[in-house]
């Protein structure tokens, strides 16, 4: 499951929703059988208008500090001494400097990536995404002419602060993992060899794989209690079968125990989610997919259940094609498509979130057939479209028209035939 909360910015363009406090969400490893699971939407298209004359703020502050009784300037012109600050940005979007500030009951620092009148919105140096209305801002400094993330021990340090004694922090190399008291070798480097499977299988394919520029974090819940609590005090909306979520607002994997604890309880299920949630995080920190840049549910999806198979994320030790076939999304794909998969339904999958919606097995079990077939008959050309929609900046609007022009301009637009041979491919596989 991916979730993402955020706060919209008000004046907007259209694709902002409505409600300023919207929880979007969508599973990325829903119920095997096909009950019911997450539903939600997916992109944060964050592409407020900002303001193009901060200069002008910095003439205000002045000259409204000059005749406001002195009680009020702290807490009046702040957020326009905010604004003055940021005005020595080149632009409105996308600073490298580091700031310092306290929003609410945080104090946090980090790099700017968009600002407004109204809203400005950090990249934090733990890897968080924060959005907050600009009047919130109090003790506002910069810190620093360049963005420096935390090194691994001292996010380390913070995530022992934060999840308490009952938890350790164990370090793989590229992840953190926060887990239970004395469980270190029931999860630590799982994670990380997941990650190089990972990188290994698309480096192979000639898709150029970036370093991280955050450590990892996973966080493994002793009990499905807790994790369902930290996910409601966090306003994180899943439903009752979820057992992990990776959310690009916080760039973090939360799972829970499914044995709880037991050493002799089947450890797959576990297994199961850490693979589909590590090949999200993975893909969104490495430049397969790129954060808040609207990236397509199918393609995150179809990524996320090809990885499930056992010749994907352990090809090295099952080499063979039938590993590579994910059997329980192969069930689920003929009993849902049990004729030609309908080309008006292919076209909407690819330009739209909507069949998510509508029928979440459905549409992943069709998101898994379509990436499949892809990555075994033309493996370039996927390596190519997952190249450009990763190429997308942050915040910027994907609507359906684009999409499907990105993926016609590698695959070609007659989708008739598209579906006529992904139904072929499939009857095949065995």
């Amino acid at each position: 499951m991916i979730s993402l909360l955020h706060r919209a910015c008000p004046g907007g363009r259209n694709d902002w929703p409505a409600n300023h406090d919207a929880t979007h969400n969508f599973s990325a490893f829903p119920p095997r059988s096909a009950g019911a699971s997450p539903t939600g939407t997916f992109p944060l298209r964050s592409s407020a208008p900002f303001c193009s004359n901060i200069c002008f703020f910095s003439c205000l502050t002045a000259a409204l500090r000059a005749f406001a009784p002195s009680r009020l300037r702290v807490k009046t012109f702040l957020p326009l001494t905010l604004l003055t600050v940021l005005a020595f940005a080149p632009s409105a979007r996308a600073a490298d400097f580091m700031i310092q500030a306290d929003v609410g009951d945080r104090h946090v620092e980090g790099r700017p990536t968009h600002w407004s009148a109204d809203r400005v919105q950090m990249m934090l140096r733990d890897g968080q995404f924060l959005d907050f209305p600009t009047a919130e801002a109090r003790n506002f400094r910069r810190t620093s002419d360049r963005f420096r993330p935390y090194s691994a021990g001292e996010l380390r340090t913070k995530l022992f602060a934060e999840f308490g004694p009952g938890f350790d922090v164990t370090g793989t190399g590229h992840y953190l993992v926060v887990h239970p008291k004395g469980q270190k070798d029931r999860w630590a480097s799982r994670f990380e060899d997941l990650y190089r499977s990972f990188v290994h299988y698309f480096s192979v394919r000639g898709l150029r794989i970036k370093e991280p520029e955050f450590p990892l974090v996973a966080v493994v819940w002793g009990n499905k209690q807790q994790f369902f609590n930290y996910a409601a005090t966090h306003g994180v909306n899943i439903g009752g079968n979820t057992v992990g979520y990776y959310s690009p607002a916080t760039n973090r994997v939360h799972l829970y125990d499914a044995t709880a604890g037991q050493s002799g309880a089947n450890w797959q299920h576990n297994a199961d989610t850490i693979i589909h949630e590590v090949t999200h995080q993975t893909a969104f920190n490495t430049g397969v997919h790129t954060r808040f840049a609207g990236c397509p549910r199918w393609l995150a999806e179809g990524l996320g259940t090809l990885f499930e198979a056992r010749g994907i994320h352990s090809s090295r030790e099952f080499p063979n094609r039938t590993d590579r076939i994910n059997r329980q999304r192969l069930t689920d794909y003929r009993r849902l498509f049990p004729k030609e998969v309908d080309p008006a339904y292919l076209g909407e999958l690819i330009s739209s979130d909507r069949a998510f919606d509508r029928d979440i097995s459905k549409a992943y079990a069709l998101s898994w057939a379509l990436t499949f077939y892809l990555v075994e008959t033309q493996p370039r050309r996927y390596a190519e479209y997952l190249a450009l929609t990763a190429a997308r900046q942050p915040g910027e609007p994907y609507p359906e028209a684009k999409r499907l022009a990105d993926f016609t301009k590698i695959f070609g637009d007659n989708f008739s035939m598209l579906a006529a041979r992904l139904s072929r491919f499939m009857v095949d596989v065995k």
